[in-house]
């Protein structure tokens, strides 16, 4: 029995595999096409020109939606005292009636950020258009 060497014709010296490096580069694409819209479909965007007056122009609007988050776990849908289960339900209630569809949340200093974020997602779910995050201070008599 006589053994063969490979021929030299099949494959060329100068012949690159890049199969798999095709291979690579689709996947690679693929992965970006699939999680680029995650990644920008779940993001707060911000935007934070000089704002010198909570409401604007609108002051008109009696439907307004302001949550302010106590450190104590009290909850204040326009300065009045709510449970946090209520909460959604009035928030859509007030969106409906709402023109600007804006919700604003101010929070003491000693809340949560993951409670903060947690009223945020529960506005977007109610289909909030704007979401305005006030710095927290002690509330004065008359309102936010």
């Amino acid at each position: 029995m006589k053994i063969r060497k490979p021929s030299r014709k099949s494959h060329p010296a100068g012949e690159a595999q890049i199969t798999s490096l095709i291979d690579i580069a689709l996947s690679l694409v693929i992965f970006f096409i699939v999680t680029l819209p995650a990644l920008l479909e779940s993001g707060i965007f911000v935007r934070a020109p000089g704002v010198t007056e909570v409401g604007g122009a609108d002051q008109g609007d009696e439907f307004k939606v302001a949550i302010y988050l106590r450190a104590d776990g009290l909850y204040l849908l326009n300065d009045e005292p709510v449970e946090k289960e209520q909460l959604g339900p009035l928030i859509e209630l007030l969106l409906q009636r709402s023109t600007d569809k804006m919700v604003i949340i101010r929070a003491d200093g000693a809340v949560s950020h993951g409670d903060v974020v947690e009223i945020l997602d529960l506005a977007k779910e109610k289909k909030a258009v704007k979401l305005a995050l006030l710095r927290g201070k002690e509330l004065e008599e008359g309102g936010l």
